[in-house]
């Protein structure tokens, strides 16, 4: 999935800023966004998930698949 994700990621940006329709700010938001923001917060719920016992105790590669 993340792989597809990133090519799909990269077909939009591949024009580029200054010939895209997106603009600049736009752009630079999206990438921010797939690629600071989006893992972040899956890393959060994954680690608040395993706080709160909602995952398989002492199972680490369950968890490592999550991520």
């Amino acid at each position: 999935m993340v792989p597809s994700v990133m090519l799909i990621l990269g077909g939009m940006l591949a024009e580029g800023p200054n010939e895209s329709r997106l603009g600049l700010r736009t752009t630079i938001g999206i990438v921010v966004a797939r690629l600071l923001v989006l893992p972040i917060i899956g890393i959060g719920i994954v680690a608040l998930s395993n706080k709160l016992n909602f995952l398989v105790e002492n199972d680490a590669m369950f968890r490592f698949v999550l991520l």
